[in-house]
């Protein structure tokens, strides 16, 4: 099945609020910046792989937004 243009632009928006949820202030003063791209990868394969329910209460901001361009796919 080709990829058609709100496909692409659901599995990215699915990811973009996927990486909000885990920017939460806790992962982030936890985890070291290495760390913390390496744990962010694992949420979101495990996410992807096995559902995760997403909480919209604060997926409206842009916060963690300036990264998004950089997703790479998840093995």
């Amino acid at each position: 099945m080709a990829d058609t243009p709100d496909r692409t632009t659901g599995i990215k928006l699915l990811i973009q609020n996927l990486k909000k949820e885990f920017r939460i202030p806790e992962n982030l003063e936890h985890y070291s910046e290495e760390d913390f791209q390496e744990a962010e990868k694992k949420f979101l394969k495990f996410c992807l792989q096995n559902g995760c329910n997403i909480d919209d209460r604060d997926l409206t901001s842009n916060k963690g937004d300036d990264d998004l361009d950089l997703v790479q796919p998840v093995e």
